[in-house]
């Protein structure tokens, strides 16, 4: 209900702010959830990296089918043309 009353202009600083949060915390499910708030902000190379970190950490606890998806994600969002917000 309360994200419908968001205005569709702030939604993306909102998600940007918010990625940026879980992107500084370690887990992999964190980096999962910041990729998909990046994504949603439309911030795709952000999102390609925290996917591509989730990857490596599900890698690293044997979870290699995951760790196949979470490639893919990545790799889909990086051929996607960069925002000027960006770099």
């Amino acid at each position: 209900m309360a994200y419908s009353l968001i205005p569709l202009k702030n939604r993306s600083q909102y998600h940007l702010a918010v990625a940026h949060w879980l992107a500084d915390h370690a887990d992999a499910d964190y980096k999962v959830m910041a990729a998909e708030h990046y994504e949603q902000g439309e911030a795709f190379l952000d999102a390609a990296r925290q996917y591509e970190l989730a990857a490596r950490l599900a890698l690293v606890r044997g979870a290699s089918s995951e760790a196949e998806t979470l490639f893919g994600r990545a790799e889909t969002l990086s051929g996607k043309p960069a925002l000027p917000h960006e770099s």
